[in-house]
């Protein structure tokens, strides 16, 4: 009995190995995409009403934009900003982002992103010649994705 029980307790023990290599694997493509789950919870962070704006204006880049383009493994995302507020859609999924700040000695240009009404994380990235490119990154659980977005064109 002991010589069937051993080896089979052994060929059990290799196969969980395995599957704990790809639990790995899908938990690194789930956090890659974690901030499009509907089930995003964010943590605390300030209301959206006390992000400090008060150097924008309509002529500062990034405060009224319409882009288009990828983020993460989404290929045909948008990016709508009227008067320093917007969405993000990604597929069905829509996520609000406000206009953080835009340093134009870096051309760096910050949204803010919130779901529910909850702050989730930032796009951080450079915004020059019709073009912002950079990470997004969920504050909740550290996922970063890249996003590339021009601005759109009839």
């Amino acid at each position: 009995m002991k010589k069937f029980i051993i080896p089979l307790f052994a060929v059990l023990l290799f196969a969980s190995c395995n599957d704990s290599k790809k639990d790995q694997e899908i938990s690194a493509l789930k956090e890659e995409v974690a901030y499009l789950k509907d089930s995003v919870t964010a943590s605390a962070a300030p209301s959206p009403g006390l992000v400090n704006t008060q150097a924008a204006s309509h002529n500062t880049p990034g405060f009224n934009v319409f882009l288009t383009g990828s983020i993460g493994i989404c290929r045909e995302a948008q990016l709508i900003v009227n008067v320093g507020e917007g969405t993000v859609m990604l597929a069905a999924q829509e996520r609000n982002v406000r206009f953080k700040s835009y340093d134009s000695n870096t051309h760096q240009l910050i949204y803010e992103t919130f779901y529910e009404g909850e702050y989730i994380g930032d796009y951080v990235g450079t915004y020059a010649d019709g073009s912002y490119k950079g990470v997004f990154t969920n504050i909740k659980n550290g996922g970063k994705v890249n996003f590339n977005l021009r601005d759109f064109e009839d």
